[in-house]
Order: C-alpha cells, then sequence, then structure tokens
C-alpha cells in the first residue's frame, strides 16, 4: 500500500512537472511598448521620453532578450534643449538598453517589462545625464 501510495505521489508531481516546465521555459514572451503604449515583442526602436519624445532609442540590437530581462544597443537620438527643448536640435549617440522588472500586466494581457535603462556609450551628451531611468507601468499601456 505504502509502495503504491508512492508511486502515485511521483507520477503526479512529474505530470505536473511536465505541465509547468514548458512554460517556465519560455513560452512567456515578454513584451515592451515601443510607441509609449502598444506592447511589441523584442521592439527594433522605442520612445523613451514619452512626454515630448526628447529621447528615442532606434536600430536596437538585442544581446540578451529573456523573461526576467532583455538588454542590447542601438541609437539614441535625443533632444539637445539648447536653447531649449521645443526649438534645439536633435543628436544621436550609441546608447546601452537594458528592460527589466518583468510584471504581468492584466489590463492588456500578457507580461511586460515596466522598466528600462539608457546608458550612453562614449560619454554624456552635453545636457543629459549619463543613464537614464524610465518608468512603463502597466495602467499606461493599451490592448
Amino acid at each position: 500500500m505504502k509502495r503504491i501510495s508512492l508511486l502515485l505521489l511521483s507520477l503526479a508531481l512529474g505530470v505536473t512537472l511536465l505541465l509547468a516546465v514548458p512554460a517556465l521555459a519560455g513560452s512567456h514572451r515578454v513584451k515592451f511598448p515601443s510607441r509609449c503604449t502598444n506592447s511589441v515583442y523584442r521592439p527594433h526602436h522605442f520612445v523613451a521620453a514619452c512626454g515630448d519624445a526628447g529621447l528615442v532609442v532606434k536600430k536596437i540590437d538585442w544581446r540578451h532578450y529573456g523573461f526576467s530581462y532583455a538588454r542590447g544597443r542601438g541609437t539614441g537620438y535625443y533632444k539637445t534643449c539648447i536653447p531649449d527643448c521645443a526649438s534645439g536640435g536633435i543628436r544621436r549617440a550609441r546608447v546601452k538598453v537594458r528592460l527589466y522588472r518583468t510584471r504581468r500586466c492584466a489590463n492588456v494581457g500578457g507580461y511586460h517589462f515596466t522598466k528600462v535603462r539608457i546608458k550612453f556609450l562614449g560619454g554624456k551628451p552635453l545636457g543629459h545625464p549619463g543613464a537614464s531611468r524610465f518608468p512603463f507601468p502597466c495602467v499606461s499601456l493599451e490592448s
């Protein structure tokens, strides 16, 4: 009797693992908003400063794109804000990108990265910090 109970328990555990492992192993595609509110998997570009599009990252080459984080490099286009952001020009620089803080967003369904860190390579541009962090909470996303 004890042997049958142990066998049934082992069988139940095995079935549970077979069903759970594929879900944990990457069947969830984590998305990120490319145009502030619309989420896509592995975006090729995105607007980081959504208020005025003061920082846009394009031509992203993802070196890693997983469930807990993504990292890559691209070209950042940023407003110089000289003499002010409305009339200043736009410059570009190479940037490193890191997406992180995966959350399940019930309002749009699925998993999304809710934070991004952008670091300028080759020194910080005039008038900008060397690295910036931007939140992308679930409530800002649209389906």
